[in-house]
């Protein structure tokens, strides 16, 4: 059951920023959502769901998502604690670096979660890891649902929770030289965003590996081997491993920090 089988199901959403918002406006379709936030500017008007101040709202709810700054979890495991969560209640944790085992001792719910989902869940594309209870009942319409160990939630944190950012920085780089070289900017957009999206599908669709699938397209003396050469020689590899291994860092260090 995804997001078009929930209708049968109570949700509630803590934390209404970009990830609740998201999460608001998918189950808003079908299912009885209750948001619980100080504020909500970033829910669209008329959007048809309940809206509440206090954690206790989410008392009656099936599934309570938790999609707080991390700096804010603590608090708000104490206060569901009070609510005495039941043995149907399933509570899901999208705090990033936020342990398991925190949730569960903190809200003393029965049933806990933890997801690192990342936004592309918005066009129901998205990469959902979670550890603990199952989520695919409640996720399985925005994208790929997948068991992860915790021990490595840190690493998804970095390369597809952060990684849409990433890919989009790289892919502004191209959108601009495109511009620059006289493609519009709808056209622009438009040939990036469908490169990618055959890329993507390419990777999942065939049994080729990287190296294989960049031989295919890097002709002996051709453009493409000319730009590899040059993105070798700028060490860009390196460069973007760095940049993961950053991300890497700043979600153990948020972990360190909660637990």
């Amino acid at each position: 059951m995804g997001v078009d089988g929930v209708d049968a199901m109570k949700i509630a959403i803590i934390g209404v920023g970009r990830l609740g918002s998201i999460l608001v406006g998918k189950f808003a379709r079908t299912a009885d959502v209750t948001a619980i936030d100080k504020e909500f500017c970033r829910l669209k008007p008329g959007a048809g769901i309940k809206q509440g101040n206090n954690i206790s709202d989410a008392k009656n709810c099936d599934v309570i998502i938790v999609s707080v700054k991390p700096k804010e979890i603590n608090g708000v495991l104490l206060q569901l604690k009070e609510l005495s969560l039941g043995k149907h209640q399933l509570l899901i944790s999208a705090a990033a670096g936020v342990p398991l085992n925190f949730i569960k001792e903190y809200s003393n719910a029965k049933r806990v979660s933890r997801i690192m989902p990342n936004v592309n869940i918005e066009v129901n594309e998205g990469f959902i890891a979670y550890c603990g209870e199952d989520v695919r009942e409640v996720f399985g319409d925005l994208g790929v649902c997948m068991e992860i160990d915790e021990k490595h939630f840190d690493v998804l944190t970095s390369v597809s929770g952060s990684g849409p950012a990433f890919i989009w920085h790289f892919a502004k780089a191209f959108e601009e030289v495109a511009e620059q070289n006289g493609i519009s900017e709808k056209d622009a957009r438009m040939i990036i965003g469908q490169l990618l999206k055959g890329c993507g599908e390419m990777m999942l669709k065939t049994d080729k590996s990287l190296d294989e699938l960049i031989a295919t397209v890097a002709s002996p003396g051709g453009t493409t081997e000319q730009g590899l050469k040059h993105l070798n020689e700028m060490r860009v590899n390196g460069i973007i491993a760095e940049t993961l291994e950053r991300a890497i860092k700043k979600a153990k260090e948020i972990g360190k920090s909660i637990g």
